[in-house]
């Protein structure tokens, strides 16, 4: 294995790729960003400085990251 050094024949390294999506899904599943109340048309305008905001949470551009050894 990796510990012994011996690393022939086997991949550097495994990738995966996913969408803004899947970083939202993951984020909302770990309860990471939550929000006192649910944002409706009525209470838009309270609901101003919520936490759950695609835009700052995961952007077009956003990753994540694991390793596991």
């Amino acid at each position: 294995g990796v510990e012994d050094g011996n690393v022939a024949g086997k991949p550097r390294g495994i990738f995966y790729f996913s969408t803004s999506f899947s970083v939202l899904s993951l984020l909302h599943n770990l309860g990471a960003v939550k929000d006192y109340q649910k944002l409706l048309a009525t209470n838009y305008r309270d609901m101003m400085g919520r936490q759950w905001r695609t835009s700052a949470i995961a952007p077009f551009s956003a990753n994540l990251v694991a390793v596991f050894y």
